[in-house]
């Protein structure tokens, strides 16, 4: 008898009136009465394609078959019976492909791993219904953040925050459903990380990691967040958008212009997170206008901190970086090199912009003298912070010498 969760009742139904005899035997004969499919009722999805799932049922006495969701990783399965963990259990597979094939390094077709079943039996004295509980981690199913911004004025932006949640390799019918996110080390398991512009960096983020002397080498679950979805009934191949965020936040615009990346600048919208969740790190799709100016990295992002997006450059506003090197020596020899740097910027906004300016520091050198000192920032950067009024340049010099 094959069954799934919302007919246990019936079934149960049937035992307690004797439908089934006390040793499970079924009354056709079969060898196991009981076959059960696991279908969870609390998961908890990563970044990525990683789920940890939950699965309590109430069995009859006897022999139970139970088989799990394609992708389950069998060594993380644990099964408790009646609040007492299980000591032995026995798997085997059927299917389309082989364990050869499963454990050999050949991929797959996904049509032949959705015809996996992994089938577990374990040995039980209960001559009563007991309740079962089966936790395992599996591939095929995860989330992933999706994030819009409308740029309504320099001071604040329309921010979207959902959840993206995909499924292929289980069914949920009003199951629990819990997104993790945040500074995960999952091992080889599928990890979503989004990249940081390089002015991103060099303007700086909340660094959120905790400090340890030490990096443990095993598994660790570091910073992170859930956001509970309540519950959801999901279909294998269904991707499903939960909004976690839709709000008018504060931000404050950061005109950039790092010299390593080109004569350009970036507009960066230091976004202030004052809702009750933080932002998971991902893409952030940005519209100003009515029209979409592209996308850029945000970074993990508490509650009560500052999230940095990079909206678009800046067309009126010029820059350029000059250098020239003269050798200085006697004859044929050169006993050092004087190098002349110049940053210029041309405002033609028609309004006062401040720029932050970021250049980088050669440590090959010495004896520098600059027209306008800058801080001095990690990583050998140099940093200017600059108001320039509308229709007027301004130039930045420096000189330092080589050897």
């Amino acid at each position: 008898m094959q069954l799934r969760k919302s007919i246990l009742s019936v079934l149960l139904v049937a035992v307690l009136a004797g439908g089934l005899a006390a040793d499970g035997a079924a009354a056709a004969g079969d060898e196991v009465a009981i076959r059960y499919d696991s279908e969870p009722d609390d998961v908890v999805l990563y970044l990525g394609d990683l789920a940890y799932a939950r699965d309590t049922v109430t069995l009859p006495p006897g022999d139970v078959e139970v088989t799990f969701p394609t992708n389950t990783i069998t060594d993380s399965l644990v099964i408790t019976e009646n609040g007492e963990r299980v000591p032995v259990i026995r798997f085997r597979n059927r299917g389309a492909a082989s364990w050869e094939a499963m454990l050999s390094s050949r991929a797959i077709p996904v049509t032949e791993m959705q015809a996996q079943q992994i089938i577990v039996t374990w040995p039980s004295e209960a001559t009563e219904t007991r309740e079962v509980t089966f936790e395992y981690l599996m591939r095929g199913a995860g989330w992933r953040p999706v994030y819009d911004m409308t740029v309504i004025d320099e001071d604040s932006v329309q921010f979207n925050f959902s959840a993206e949640i995909t499924v292929y390799a289980l069914s949920l019918e009003d199951a629990r459903v819990r997104l993790l996110s945040g500074m995960i080390a999952t091992g080889d398991m599928s990890v979503y990380e989004a990249q940081m512009t390089v002015a991103q960096n060099n303007l700086g983020y909340q660094n959120v990691m905790p400090a340890s002397a030490e990096m443990p080498e095993t598994q660790q679950t570091g910073t992170y967040h859930i956001y509970d979805l309540g519950t959801l009934s999901v279909e294998p191949g269904d991707v499903v958008r939960a909004q976690l965020v839709n709000e008018t936040l504060d931000a404050r615009r950061v005109v950039a212009w790092d010299t390593r990346q080109g004569d350009r600048t970036d507009v960066i919208y230091k976004v202030a997170n004052t809702t009750s969740v933080p932002f998971a790190q991902g893409t952030v799709r940005t519209y100003q206008d009515g029209i979409y100016t592209g996308s850029d990295a945000i970074e993990w992002t508490p509650a009560g901190s500052e999230g940095s997006v990079t909206a678009a450059g800046m067309s009126d506003v010029r820059v350029r970086r000059k250098e020239s090197i003269t050798e200085e020596g006697e004859w044929f020899r050169i006993d050092y090199r004087v190098h002349e740097v110049a940053l210029e910027i041309g405002n033609y906004t028609g309004e006062e912009l401040e720029i932050t300016v970021l250049d980088a520091w050669d440590s090959r050198g010495r004896d520098f003298s600059f027209s306008m000192e800058p801080t001095r920032q990690p990583g050998n950067v140099l940093r200017w912070d600059l108001t320039i009024p509308a229709g007027e340049h301004a130039t930045i010099t420096y000189t330092f010498i080589t050897d």
